[in-house]
């Protein structure tokens, strides 16, 4: 810089402050991914069926000691070094247990949560605060099957690299909320099954979840049956191929704003909407149907409903007729526009 133009060697030196928010590697010991394959790697850890059956509660905490009223314990470290251990202790009676998993200077989760607390139906608590998730990948299955779950709390999860959540919260039946506010799912691809046949949940906020890259949204919420609203209104859906039975059995949803579906990708609505059967009409009329293959029962059993709004543009593929898509539907004629 010459700011005298005279072709001197003039120069000057310029200080630059950069002020950021720079994510810290996760700190304590990594816990070993859970395989379910029986007939190769039989699991002997506290997967094994006997406590799947027996367990009440889950808990965790940032240190590796294992007590001394501990029937049994287990390496479940990455490493294979202890730096994870998971034990169990008689929770009141010889019957009943409760596992605790413990790490030490706390616990990183593996990249594949996939069926972790998978099956134990009869635990009513996990309490995953010492869990540092910041790595995880894939959560499929994570709380699959664990109907008996009254309620957990997932606010503390970073899911800003989970690629898959399908079929995490899959009948968990007996869950009446979620706290999913500080939930990332920028990266997400697949969400089927997500909250299915959680039955007894009556309200979901995902007014934060970013849907852009998710491809797959079959059963999301099929057998939510007590959901009374449910706002999906600001999902990106133009990604999606496949919205199998995505609100099918929601039978007390009165209404459903879908207006804002991008659907001009999505190959299959078969059951899409079946047995919802509080839902007294239906404006699908933004949908673009064109790549739609199948339509079979895709309003079935949805006896209250009177009034469906489509637009011309809608393609019926071969593979549906119209008497299978308004199958014991309520309505006996369409509106279009």
């Amino acid at each position: 810089y010459n700011p005298q133009g005279d072709g001197g060697g003039l120069s000057f030196s310029v200080k630059i402050n950069a002020y950021g928010k720079v994510k810290e590697a996760p700190t304590g010991s990594k816990m070993k991914a859970y395989t379910n394959d029986w007939v190769d790697t039989p699991n002997t850890d506290f997967h094994t069926n006997e406590y799947k059956n027996s367990v009440q509660s889950i808990t965790t905490k940032s240190d590796n000691i294992v007590p001394t009223t501990a029937i049994e314990s287990w390496d479940i470290s990455e490493a294979g070094d202890g730096s994870v251990i998971a034990y169990v202790e008689n929770d009141g009676d010889k019957y009943s247990h409760k596992i605790t998993i413990g790490g030490k200077g706390g616990i990183i989760a593996n990249e594949s949560m996939i069926n972790y607390f998978r099956g134990f139906g009869n635990v009513t608590s996990i309490d995953l605060s010492a869990l540092d998730t910041s790595e995880v990948t894939n959560m499929s299955h994570m709380f699959y099957n664990c109907y008996s779950l009254t309620s957990i709390d997932v606010s503390i999860f970073d899911t800003s690299k989970v690629t898959d959540m399908s079929g995490m919260f899959h009948t968990c039946n007996y869950l009446t909320s979620l706290d999913l506010s500080n939930f990332d799912t920028s990266k997400v691809t697949n969400m089927s099954g997500m909250f299915g046949v959680c039955n007894h949940l009556t309200s979901l906020d995902l007014s934060n979840f970013d849907t852009s890259k998710v491809t797959n949204m079959s059963d999301m919420f099929s057998v939510c049956s007590s959901l009374t609203n449910l706002n999906v209104s600001n999902f990106d859906t133009s990604n999606v191929t496949i919205m199998y039975s995505m609100f099918s059995s929601c039978s007390s949803l009165t209404s459903l704003d879908v207006s804002s579906f991008d659907t001009s990708q999505v190959k299959t609505m078969d059951s899409m909407f079946s047995n919802c059967s509080s839902l007294a009409s239906l404006d699908v009329s933004s949908f673009d149907t064109s790549k739609t293959t199948h339509f079979n029962y895709m309003f079935k059993d949805c006896n209250k409903l009177t009034k469906i709004t489509v637009s011309n543009k809608w393609v019926v593929g071969s593979s549906a007729s119209t008497d299978e898509m308004f199958y014991n539907c309520g309505t006996d004629h369409v509106t279009v526009v």
